[in-house]
């Protein structure tokens, strides 16, 4: 679960500093809480997604069917009276994903808490070392969609050879490739779910252990026709691609 956050810089400390490390879920395993940087494309962000944002969360759970009722129940939301109020104006957009494939580096659990929690305030023991997730110094995140007539063709070729190329390179600790689930726009007090029809249908996160992008390998996969055919040309896969320092981390 993502929750992108376009909050004004009135509101940034106490939502960075206070709300996002209050958030406690027995569904919640950990959460990384990241603000954008320059990746060194030459669009920064590559593409658009449907607001602006400086800072990303990302909350790994159980379960996405509990998530998606948390979601609906409003448990991720800060309160009624602040979002009324210090809140009133910043965005916040929340999904749900559901893995499909994953590379990860053979000795990284990267896994996080048990999610076992004694009470709302208290956390499990965990089951990762804290310092696994510490090794976690940013996060690519890339929302992309394929036209149906082209979808197996581009997946096969994205599972087959893009994403073990870049899960391979330096400083890679973990590519994952999920679908989305469900969304929700939250705006002052307003919630709006979304049809997830109309969005990316995929995302793709990658935690690195620099802030730098293995642009080595990007060149590799540049002399690729396929590669230039379905990524470089924008006209088959339309994406979203941004690059994320990591703030903090919390396991719950």
């Amino acid at each position: 679960m993502c929750c992108w956050a376009n909050v004004d810089k009135e509101a940034a400390e106490w939502y960075q500093d206070e709300w996002v490390p209050r958030i406690r879920n027995p569904n919640l395993v950990h959460s990384i809480h990241c603000e954008i940087t320059a990746s060194g494309m030459e669009n920064e962000p590559v593409g658009k997604l449907d607001s602006p944002w400086p800072y990303m969360t990302v909350h790994a759970v159980h379960n996405v069917d509990q998530a998606n009722k948390d979601m609906r129940n409003k448990l991720f939301n800060p309160p009624d009276d602040v979002l009324g109020g210090a809140l009133k104006t910043p965005r916040f957009d929340i999904r749900t994903y559901r893995e499909i494939r994953r590379w990860q580096v053979e000795d990284w659990e990267g896994e996080g808490g048990s999610g076992k929690m004694i009470s709302p305030d208290v956390g499990g023991a965990g089951l990762m070392p804290p310092e696994d997730i510490e090794h976690i110094a940013s996060v690519t995140a890339m929302e992309w969609d394929i036209p149906a007539d082209k979808e197996e063709e581009v997946l096969k070729y994205y599972m087959e050879v893009v994403a073990p190329t870049i899960a391979n390179a330096p400083d890679v600790l973990r590519f994952r490739v999920f679908q989305v689930d469900q969304a929700t726009t939250i705006q002052g007090t307003s919630q709006t779910d979304k049809d997830s029809k109309q969005l990316h249908k995929f995302f793709t996160v990658v935690e690195l252990e620099s802030e730098d992008w293995p642009w080595e390998v990007i060149v590799e996969l540049a002399d690729d026709p396929k590669w230039k055919d379905y990524f470089e040309s924008n006209t088959v896969v339309v994406c979203f691609i941004c690059n994320a320092a990591m703030s903090w981390q919390q396991l719950t």
